[in-house]
């Protein structure tokens, strides 16, 4: 009978192919949970963007007599002012935000004219704002995006 120490090449050859086999399950999950998680950071982002966007909106909405609100595809600013009348359409408007892509889909008012928020005065005592599925775009990949739905309003002077 033959001394055997060692093992022979076949059983060398099976552990590193169950190996391989082994790391490349473990690559494959590790890559796509972090790819996960790389999308879910995004997501998260993206909603604190648009909670961001409509508290200052439903901020200013409910302390001014007037403010200018312009949603474009590469930035939402706003112009607020102190007096009763609107600041001028090309006043300085601050940026809300400008890392992302927007859109939201255009409604009719009660006269059935399109609403377009570029540039558009808005008296918070008259008008409220409904803004119908705003969609913040990620700017790298537009497939990751998020949509809300609000209306901000404020109780009228009925005087």
């Amino acid at each position: 009978m033959k001394n055997e120490k060692g093992m022979t090449l076949v059983e060398v050859l099976a552990t590193l192919v169950i190996a391989s086999l082994f790391m490349g399950i473990i690559y494959t999950v590790v890559m796509m949970s972090m790819e996960y998680s790389s999308v879910e950071t995004t997501k998260t982002r993206l909603q604190q963007e648009a909670n961001y966007i409509i508290t200052e909106i439903q901020r200013i909405h409910r302390k001014g007599d007037c403010y200018v609100l312009s949603i474009t595809e590469n930035e939402v600013a706003i112009a607020e002012t102190e007096m009763e009348s609107c600041p001028e359409t090309d006043s300085k408007m601050r940026v809300l935000s400008s890392e992302y892509k927007y859109d939201y889909d255009i409604e009719l008012d009660e006269d059935g004219e399109k609403i377009v928020f570029d540039k558009k005065e808005i008296h918070p005592n008259i008008n409220n704002v409904k803004l119908t599925n705003l969609s913040i775009k990620d700017a790298e990949n537009a497939d990751i995006h998020v949509e809300i739905s609000t209306i901000i309003s404020r109780y009228k002077n009925t005087e």
